[in-house]
């Protein structure tokens, strides 16, 4: 504790004192000091037999954890009013005092639940991956921030590797509050690092989760999951063979499903090239709309990323949509591609379904209105509000004049708005 002496009042300064220098933990007291100020007196009139007696009464309470003169102090004083600075000559306060005895209750220690240390370095490695087990990866990424749980963005991170150097493009960023940071790619030894860059690191904390796709090198199959009987997500390979040098299907879609989201890594056998394409695909059964973007190529560190290996070519065949590469000159070594093809079914099918993987939901919704109904939003799906940030495909549908809409959406919230592109 502490003990301001002072002819100003303890009402006048206990406010500015509180607001400005009263250390935490500190008990303060004031002592205040009445200046008396000797007036002249007389007393007129006659006197012959009188007396004068004066009595003073001074009562004053005593706190027997003040000490008193602890130091010399001194303040200022502002416009004769208030103090807005106490200087001890001295006297160094502490920030709290110790005391040991029988009257101390034992209290859970809880300083392994601070750091005081600042991180030592300006990003965090939010995934690490064998080089040779994965070529590439997909990432839908929602990061929260700890202290303010409601600030939240959510991003899409593409990145591509050829053993020695990474590469990565990200899109789609929507955030609830302020951006929280960037994304980066790593080689370290044997392993890739997918890295996160916190625009402030010197104070902000995230938590970090989404899904990924994750394409291993020169594998072949197909193999399809449904989610209902809506949607498809499925995997194709294929090798395209030396000296091809005109259109070769590399993809193949059943027509019954009017929308699609292709994910293509293509490998050149030799290993020297590598190359990630994405598509959004619809059609209405006579014409076939594609939009092409998020391309990564390893043969240039330029931003401008090259033309690649080829173009490519939508076309119908029979029942299936075949999406087929163009070399832009003879393949002098085979080539492997992967694709990975989630596929958004037509109003044949209206079986909804969900799957669940650890903090990732993949749900498939349904929703129709009918020609002359009031121009009102459709409820297609529903979702629990713990899952804070969603990717989105949805294919509308119209019936009537045959044309079908395809969206890819990011969406995030933070309980009580909700922000999309």
């Amino acid at each position: 504790s502490y003990e301001l002496k002072s002819n100003v009042g303890i009402s006048s300064w206990n406010d500015p004192v509180d607001s400005m220098l009263h250390p935490v933990g500190m008990k303060k007291f004031g002592n205040l000091q009445i200046e008396s100020i000797p007036v002249n007196s007389e007393i007129a009139g006659i006197q012959t037999e009188s007396g004068f007696l004066g009595i003073n009464n001074i009562v004053s309470k005593y706190d027997l954890n003040c000490i008193h003169d602890i130091d010399i102090v001194t303040e200022s004083n502002v416009k004769n009013i208030y103090s807005d600075e106490v200087r001890f000559n001295s006297l160094i306060l502490q920030d709290y005092l110790e005391s040991v005895g029988n009257r101390v209750l034992l209290v859970d220690d809880v300083s392994d639940q601070f750091n005081s240390n600042p991180r030592a370095t300006e990003f965090s490695t939010v995934d690490v991956f064998s080089l040779q087990a994965y070529r590439a990866k997909k990432y839908v990424l929602v990061t929260a921030d700890k202290k303010f749980p409601g600030e939240r963005q959510i991003i899409v991170v593409n990145v591509i590797h050829n053993n020695i150097y990474g590469y990565l493009n990200q899109y789609g960023r929507v955030e609830t509050h302020d951006v929280h940071g960037y994304f980066d790619i790593g080689v370290f030894e044997s392993n890739g690092l997918l890295l996160f860059y916190p625009i402030e690191p010197r104070f902000d904390d995230f938590s970090i989760s989404g899904y990924q796709y994750a394409f291993a090198p020169a594998n072949v199959g197909i193999s399809t999951q449904y989610v209902g009987d809506i949607a498809a997500i499925g995997i194709q390979t294929v090798t395209v063979p030396e000296n091809t040098n005109s259109a070769y299907k590399i993809v193949g879609i059943n027509s019954s499903y009017s929308s699609s989201k292709v994910i293509l890594v293509i490998e050149k056998t030799d290993l020297q090239y590598y190359q990630y394409d994405e598509f959004n695909i619809t059609h209405n059964g006579n014409d076939i709309v594609n939009v092409e973007f998020g391309k990564l190529t390893t043969d240039t560190f330029d931003l401008d990323v090259s033309e690649g290996i080829g173009t490519y070519q939508f076309s119908y065949n029979g029942d299936e949509i075949e999406v087929s590469l163009i070399p832009n000159s003879g393949l002098t070594t085979d080539y492997q591609v992967s694709a990975t093809v989630v596929s958004i079914s037509d109003t044949s099918r209206v079986s909804t379904g969900t799957s669940t993987y650890q903090t990732t939901l993949t749900t498939v919704g349904f929703g129709s209105t009918s020609a002359g109904s009031a121009t009102t939003s459709i409820q297609i799906m529903e979702i629990d509000p713990s899952y804070t940030g969603f990717s989105v495909y949805a294919s509308i549908e119209d019936i009537t004049n045959n044309i079908v809409q395809f969206s890819e959406l990011n969406v995030i919230h933070d309980n009580t708005d909700v922000f999309f592109c």
